[in-house]
């Protein structure tokens, strides 16, 4: 459906956010495997204990998929879910 980057954050973080709305969960699913699959093959470690973290947050909304990996400092989140307010699959992924 559509792609939102934003990939120059005015403080300098370094922090690169891409959003996808896709028209199924099983169109998001792919994607999110595929960028897992290429962050593996890269050599990020799957990072459970940040997993844990952000669902434990009250303020979070249920995820379908999640993962999270660091290589050195690097951070890798990959995230997808229903997003009811805009009545369309999201997928939404940042690095660092």
């Amino acid at each position: 459906m559509g792609v939102m980057r934003n990939t120059s954050l005015p403080q300098g973080t370094g922090v690169t956010t891409v959003i996808e709305l896709t028209k199924s969960q099983s169109e998001s699913k792919q994607v999110y495997d595929k960028a897992v699959a290429a962050k593996q093959a890269e050599g990020f470690t799957y990072r459970p204990d940040e997993i844990a973290r952000l669902k434990a947050d009250p303020n979070k909304v249920t995820l379908d998929g999640l993962w999270v990996g660091s290589l050195g400092s690097r951070w890798f989140y990959d995230m997808y879910y229903y997003n009811k307010e805009i009545s369309s699959w999201e997928l939404t992924t940042e690095t660092q």
